[in-house]
């Protein structure tokens, strides 16, 4: 099999998801190089990862990889986007691929003149094990109406919202309003925190009513990503049943109402084989398996991944089964007015149907 090969374009914190993917399955991946600004983060991916760097575009496309891995902050990916699709440049973009509204209709612009250009949207969370695993159960719900989602920010919930409920491009109506509220910080990117010292953390909470009567309920606390003292929730509910985190209740098909646990099954645990993510189970069936056996990646990494080989089937193949651009815009689109309706709490605001809705 022909690896996939990519380039990066940037060699930040997110970047190094794919580097670790790369360095964890090699004869997968092979990273080109990664177009970067500054040498000491040149010095960090070579020590790091053994990847190249170079300092301009040019040279980034003359190390002919596949396609573009665009992976910078948030308020330049937007023109960078617009330039790679004006060179007809493959690219997988991180989220989100704009922070403004303007941006977000300019860069839909701009591909709708390079129509040609492959272009995905890195969305990873609906590839995560535990997401995906939900995904298969979600048959079993009959009729989905509703999701209460307290697991991830922003653009990413908006993401499973909306595949979830199954509302594409329906308007919706939001409203909401934040809280502060105290609590011990146990984590972070650094790692473990034990200083035991009380923050501020801000609490958001939404309501989500779209066009079709169907709702999402959210409520999350960034502090909820690295923190061990404050869970994730996640309910989803149908006709004929609910998941509650990992739970699955439901009527069978002689109308017995039934339960069941989703079980997670990582190799390695309580025994001396290296780490990694197998799959997650339910009643005997694999909901979800790891397409990257044995290799020592996260939740995250397993998705970016997915999100690879997605744009590589669009690339080499002319598939269309990752996260389109459109959809990725109508996720930061809907958090955008998220973060407006916060400003007048519990006052209503609608959102309007984009050109990508089209």
């Amino acid at each position: 099999m022909k690896k996939i090969t990519f380039a990066l374009y940037g060699g930040g914190w997110r970047a190094e998801f794919y580097a670790r993917v790369a360095r964890a399955m090699p004869e997968k991946y092979e990273i080109t190089a990664a177009l970067v600004r500054r040498e000491e983060t040149a010095a960090r991916l070579r020590r790091l990862y053994g990847i190249p760097s170079v300092f301009r575009l040019e040279d980034l496309l003359n190390t002919r990889p596949d396609f573009v891995v665009l992976c910078i902050t948030k308020v330049d990916i937007a023109d960078a986007l617009c330039d790679l699709m004006g060179k007809n440049i493959p690219v997988l973009c991180e989220t989100p691929p704009a922070v403004e509204k303007e941006k977000l209709l300019r860069v839909w612009d701009s591909s709708r003149r390079a129509a040609s250009c492959a272009v995905q949207i890195a969305e990873q969370y609906p590839l995560q094990p535990y997401y995906a695993a939900c995904f298969a159960a979600a048959p079993l719900l009959g009729d989905v109406s509703n999701l209460t989602i307290g697991t991830v920010h922003g653009y990413h919930a908006v993401s499973l919202i909306r595949r979830f409920l199954n509302v594409g491009f329906e308007t919706a109506a939001i409203t909401g309003r934040q809280y502060t509220f105290p609590v011990c910080r146990t984590g972070g990117r650094q790692g473990m925190c034990y200083t035991g010292e009380p923050l501020g953390a801000a609490r958001n909470r939404f309501d989500l009513v779209f066009a079709s009567g169907k709702a999402a309920f959210f409520d999350f606390s960034a502090e909820q990503y690295d923190s061990y003292i404050r869970a994730r929730h996640f309910n989803l509910q149908g006709t004929k049943g609910e998941i509650n985190d990992l739970c699955v209740r439901y009527v069978n098909d002689a109308g017995d109402p039934v339960r069941a646990e989703m079980r997670r099954l990582d190799l390695g645990v309580y025994g001396n084989r290296e780490w990694s993510h197998f799959g997650i189970e339910m009643n005997g069936r694999f909901l979800y398996k790891s397409p990257c056996l044995n290799a020592r990646l996260n939740d995250d990494e397993l998705a970016v991944a997915a999100c690879l080989d997605r744009m590589n089937d669009k690339v080499r193949f002319g598939r269309d089964g990752g996260y389109s651009l459109a959809d990725g815009l109508q996720d930061a689109y809907l958090a955008l007015l998220m973060t407006e309706a916060l400003r007048t709490p519990w006052h209503t605001v609608v959102s309007e149907k984009m050109p990508w809705a089209e």
